[in-house]
């Protein structure tokens, strides 16, 4: 339900401040200038006040807050783990369990938060393979 909420909340974001992203093996990358992290604009709204409002969200999406929280510089940067550990992947009509992750960070000027995937892992799947080398997402 949390990866849910978070990419409803991307799409939402995304959508709103028309940032088109493209899934690469390198991240996610801003397909209008081939940058892998997105400009997200709120005018009148301190750097505190948006990263307040940032640290209210992870505590109410996440069961353990603490646990998804790996770096937190007050009022400048938040980097936090989102997963889903419960998907399971189709290989010749046996259900393989995945687990991914990927790291969040945003950083906070007034007006604005910089949203950027620094990490991820796909936990075996690949973007391009073959059932030896790994479980490929797409080719």
């Amino acid at each position: 339900m949390k990866i849910l909420l978070t990419l409803l909340l991307l799409f939402v974001v995304f959508t709103t401040n028309a940032q088109h992203f493209k899934v690469t093996p390198q991240g996610l990358k801003n397909q209008a200038e081939d940058k892998t992290f997105a400009v997200l604009e709120f005018p009148d709204q301190s750097k505190a006040d948006l990263y307040a409002k940032a640290v209210k969200y992870i505590h109410q999406a996440y069961k353990n807050p603490e646990r998804v929280i790996k770096s937190d510089l007050k009022d400048e940067s938040i980097r936090f783990i989102s997963y889903k550990d419960d998907m399971k992947v189709s290989n010749g009509g046996v259900k393989i369990p995945v687990e991914i992750k990927y790291a969040v960070q945003l950083e906070f000027k007034d007006g604005k938060i910089k949203y950027e995937i620094v990490d991820q892992d796909f936990g075996g799947l690949t973007y391009s393979g073959n059932i030896w080398k790994g479980y490929p997402i797409w080719e």
